[in-house]
């Protein structure tokens, strides 16, 4: 992440920067429209009923009605903590804006919700690419091969897929198991792990 404004209290983040310099390395472009959130997530079924309400005059915009919800559940449910987090992200958002981050065009403001359409679609497109609902296999790939010690991005070839290793890091991709004994063996250290369980049946809860 690339930090652009802090506080003593905060720091604004601009992950698009940080992913833009790493890619500039290898000539190649972020898809800057994965990042067009305008709107909190809704289902697509709740963005229609809402959008239908405010054509049929119900409402005269979507921010009545998210509005309203947001009074509801505070009468119903009042949280003391919930409300000192919103009051100090606004305190973060309006010193951000003062710095002069964030956009805050009050005069763009739609009657209409989008659903984040745009995003939503680059996302579709990439993922169609990717066939996420393809098999979903574990490589096991030894940790030599995933080292990337130059001060340049570089893009490496593994098991036929190309993956952008950014300067100065290196990665595992395997089982579990024996993720865990090469990083007890060598002396490892990671700034993060992630651990995905390959479902077969993607419907299935990941509660444990």
């Amino acid at each position: 992440m690339t930090v652009v404004f802090s506080d003593h209290e905060f720091y604004l983040l601009d992950d698009l920067k940080y992913y833009a310099a790493i890619y500039n390395d290898l000539k190649l472009c972020y898809k800057i429209e994965l990042y067009d959130i305008s709107e909190p997530f809704l289902m697509q079924s709740e963005v229609n009923s809402i959008n239908a309400r405010i054509l049929s005059k119900e409402e005269t915009s979507h921010e009545q009605i998210i509005k309203k919800r947001k009074k509801k559940t505070r009468k119903s449910a009042p949280n003391e903590n919930c409300l000192f987090v919103e009051r100090h992200f606004q305190d973060i958002i309006s010193k951000c804006r003062a710095a002069g981050f964030l956009k805050n065009d009050s005069s763009a403001v739609q009657r209409l919700l989008t659903g984040n359409k745009i995003a939503k679609d680059v996302f579709k497109s990439v993922a169609d690419r990717l066939n996420v609902d393809g098999p979903n296999d574990i490589l096991n790939v030894p940790i030599e091969k995933c080292d990337n010690w130059l001060e340049k991005s570089k893009i490496i070839d593994l098991s036929e897929k190309d993956y952008i290793l950014p300067g100065c890091s290196s990665f595992i991709q395997s089982d579990v198991i024996e993720g865990l004994n090469m990083i007890s063996r060598d002396k490892l250290k990671f700034d993060i792990v992630v651990i995905d369980p390959p479902w077969t049946n993607k419907s299935v809860r990941r509660k444990r």
